[in-house]
């Protein structure tokens, strides 16, 4: 039987041509001098400054600022080009490059406004008329309102969600000049919403250093890591403070955190 059976060749020339146009298509979604050998662990050596920001409109520099390597920034880049939006942290934290500890050490500072959810649930509550809000002469800039908020001139949901989520993590404003630390704040809108802006002092949430704990200090925009664990150090070695003053005996508290973190202190 063998020999009378014919030999046949198959061409797949065709089929590798096609599989290789496939392969290009798909690749060029990625930088061609990338390496898909990524560390988890995080470059302590690459300078970083961390601040609000979010992901679908922060620029190319931002990131650069906040300390991702180039060829990550480039995968954003491209995938934002191509029409991606990041709708949650979690999608964020899918892409390529993105090492696991360094994305824990960027979640609390990404800010991805969710609009939509927001306006059904305002619209949902009687008392509230989304549609028809009077526009305000004041600012109770603490106790203040998302929906309040996006109703004043120059400040769009963005905008709104960052000061309320810097609020937030401040602990509520002490002074007006604190909005300049918002993402994104320019000089024409801060000067714009200073004439209306009232701090409601009582409205501000205090931190206790006789009981808070290393990890929930760090928390405060205005303490480092080394600070917040100097501070705990120090009450665990000498008993609790007794007046705020003595905050400057531990050994990372310098006078211009002292005075910025003044107005938050409380001691129980």
């Amino acid at each position: 039987i063998p020999f009378r059976v014919k030999k046949t060749t198959i061409d797949s020339s065709v089929f590798n041509s096609q599989i290789n146009s496939f392969l290009s298509d798909t690749l060029s979604f990625y930088p061609k001098s990338i390496d898909f050998k990524y560390s988890r662990e995080i470059d302590k050596s690459v300078p970083r400054s961390l601040f609000l920001f979010d992901p679908n409109s922060a620029s190319l520099n931002d990131f650069k600022t906040l300390g991702l390597k180039s060829k990550t920034i480039s995968i954003i880049n491209n995938y934002r080009n191509k029409g991606g939006r990041f709708k949650s942290k979690e999608a964020f934290k899918k892409i390529y490059g993105l090492g696991k500890d360094e994305y824990k050490l960027l979640e609390p500072y990404i800010l991805i406004p969710k609009t939509n959810i927001i306006n059904k649930n305002y619209l949902k509550n009687d008392s509230i008329n989304f549609l028809n809000i009077k526009q305000l002469n004041e600012i109770k800039i603490n106790t203040i309102k998302f929906y309040e908020l996006i109703k004043l001139n120059g400040i769009d949901t963005s905008m709104a969600w960052r000061i309320l989520n810097y609020r937030k993590i401040l602990g509520g404003f002490f002074c007006k000049e604190q909005l300049n630390e918002v993402e994104g704040m320019e000089k024409e809108l801060f000067n714009t919403l200073s004439s209306k802006i009232y701090i409601n002092l009582d409205s501000i949430k205090k931190i206790n250093v006789n009981t808070i704990l290393i990890k929930e200090l760090n928390k405060h925009p205005y303490i480092t890591y080394n600070q917040a664990k100097s501070i705990v150090n120090y009450r665990l070695k000498h008993g609790h403070y007794n007046k705020l003053e003595d905050l400057k005996k531990s050994d990372l508290m310098d006078d211009h955190t002292f005075s910025k973190l003044m107005p938050y202190i409380i001691l129980e």
